[in-house]
This record gives structure tokens, C-alpha cells and sequence, in this order.
């Protein structure tokens, strides 16, 4: 099982960094694409393990580079082929924002999760997706699955591990094609 995250954007610097080793990152065939986006004090580094040494950086997935263009599209290209191949058969657990879950697809044994808070007003049940409830459930998710130590191989399996974590697991919407990755909607009421 592979878990995406996005990236944690923060205005914050650190006093004092060690420099980025590129050939030392994730899928190093990625060294081109990365080194082309630093020609500014930026760096979408594609994809990275949690261990990854990078330098302070800001730069979203729908930034706009000069002479570069969308990075999205520069990511697009570059890990079509070697993420598809380093993720193989694994299952994708897929918790990335919209903007990040651009630069790559995975394929149908792949989970994509959306968070909706559910509250009631005037009687009336309403759910709803809420930035602050999704990146704090998606976070908890990730440490309650890496902490079970499980290792589920297809998107049922997944669903029934977080139910099992004690998570509201419901189908979400479905995919335009029989090769998209399984929608599932988590259901929180209260943080």
C-alpha cells in the first residue's frame, strides 16, 4: 500500500537547512523536470518520501512558472512513467487535494477519499467538504493505517481497515471509467 499526501505549505522558514541532494530523492529519474523548475527559489519536487532532505519551499501544484509554464503540466509528463512503474500492482491510498492529485492518475486499485463533515441544521442533515476537517481526518487516517500496521491490497480491503479503524465509510461518487480509482467518502461529525 503506497499513501499519497500533498505537500504541507507553510510561510515558515527554517533558520538553518542542509542542501537538497536531487540524486537522492525519490525516482531520481525526475532529476531533469526538478532541476528545470529551480530557476526560481521554488521547486515542485514531484514526488518525495517522508525521509527526503528538501530545502524550504513554496510553490503549489497550480503555480505558473515563467518560461516553464503550469507546473502541473511539467509534472504530468515527467511521472507518467516512472510512478506508474514504481507503484506497480501496490494499492494507492490517494488523499491528495485536487490540484496535486493532477500530476499523476493512478489506476483502478487505487482509493481516492473525500471528507465530508456532517452536521445538523434545522433539522435538516447536511454534509458538507471543509478544508480544516479534511486535512485533519486525512492526517489521522494516515497514522491510524500506518500504525495498524496492515498492508490492505485492494480498494475493499481499505475501506474495511478504516471502518475497523473506526472511520464512517461510505462509496462516493463513481468514477467515468472502469479504470478510475474507487471514491470512498469519510463521514465526520465532529473534529
Amino acid at each position: 500500500m503506497l499513501i499519497f499526501v500533498p505537500p504541507s505549505e507553510t510561510k515558515a522558514f527554517p533558520a538553518e537547512a542542509d542542501p537538497v541532494e536531487p540524486g537522492s530523492l525519490a525516482l531520481p529519474e525526475l532529476a531533469p523536470t526538478r532541476a528545470r523548475l529551480l530557476l526560481i527559489f521554488s521547486g515542485l519536487w514531484g514526488v518525495l518520501r517522508p525521509s527526503d532532505r528538501i530545502p524550504h519551499y513554496r510553490c503549489p501544484a497550480g503555480a505558473k512558472l515563467p518560461a516553464i509554464g503550469p507546473v502541473s503540466a511539467a509534472w504530468r509528463k515527467a511521472l507518467r512513467a516512472p510512478l506508474t512503474a514504481y507503484v506497480g500492482d501496490r494499492l494507492v491510498v490517494d488523499l491528495r487535494s485536487g490540484a496535486y492529485a493532477s500530476l499523476w492518475a493512478p489506476g483502478a486499485n487505487a482509493v481516492t477519499v473525500r471528507v465530508l463533515h456532517e452536521r445538523e441544521s434545522g433539522g435538516t442533515v447536511r454534509r458538507s467538504v471543509v478544508s480544516h476537517f479534511n486535512k485533519a481526518t486525512k492526517g489521522r487516517l494516515t497514522r491510524a493505517l500506518l500504525e495498524s500496521g496492515q498492508q490492505p491490497g485492494k480498494p475493499d480491503e481499505f475501506a474495511d481497515l478504516a471502518r475497523a479503524l473506526g472511520y464512517s465509510v461510505e462509496p462516493g461518487p463513481e468514477g467515468s471509467s472502469p479504470h478510475a480509482p474507487t471514491a470512498l467518502d469519510i463521514v465526520v461529525r465532529e473534529l
